[in-house]
Order: structure tokens, then sequence, then C-alpha cells
């Protein structure tokens, strides 16, 4: 679902114009990336919990000539799914110990990525 997707699905469920969904859901992202941005911990009941985590500056190797490099601080947006989202999800295909991770990836502002144990045949 893209943004304009959700307008028109906003716009639909609340008999609102495009015009007013619009400036709402750009009101709603707004405040979200404005509370993110500031460290808040967002929790919407029944959808989920998203919150800003920060990792520490660290010691890495560089895989092309193996000579130890700093890895600089940074911060990246975890979401953790409510229980009423979770039932509404049906991963048939993912094993249950899946998790989702929110974080910047391929130059967009913010990616889900589903991560999973590997299967393993016995």
């Amino acid at each position: 679902m893209t943004k304009t997707d959700l307008i028109a699905q906003v716009a639909a469920n609340t008999e609102m114009s495009k015009k007013d969904a619009e400036r709402a859901v750009s009101a709603m992202f707004e405040a979200l990336g404005k509370a993110m941005a500031e460290g808040e911990k967002i929790t919407i009941s029944g959808f989920g919990t998203f919150e800003v985590r920060e990792r520490a500056e660290r010691q890495g190797i560089n895989p092309r000539t193996r000579e130890p490099i700093t890895i600089a601080a940074s911060r990246s947006i975890v979401f953790k799914p409510g229980k009423s989202l979770k039932a509404h999800l049906v991963l048939t295909d993912e094993p249950e110990d899946s998790m989702v991770i929110a974080t910047p990836f391929a130059g967009k502002p913010l990616s889900l990525i589903l991560i999973s144990e590997p299967t393993r045949p016995y």
C-alpha cells in the first residue's frame, strides 16, 4: 500500500474528501516522524509500538582490507506489532519465531524487514 492508496482508503472509510484525507494522513505522519526524531516511543493501541533504539559506536573489520574500523553510533526504528494486529496477520509460509524490524534500507526512509531463522532439514 502506498501513501496514495492509504489516503484513498481513509477518504472512503470516513467519507472525507481526498484532499481532507491527504491533510489528515500527512499530519499524522508528520506528528509520528517528529515524535520519533525526538526519541519518543509511540504506542498505538491495537496496532503496535514504534521505538527508536540507539546503537553504540563499535569496532568492526573492513572486509576488503581486513583493517579494524570504527562503526559510528546510529539510531534505528523498531516496530513491535500489537496483539490485535498479530491476530489479523496470517504468515503461513513463515516460522512462528519470525519478527519484523523497521530500519532505513535501500535509500528509503523506512522499510519493514521480516527476519526468521532458516529452516534446517532433519
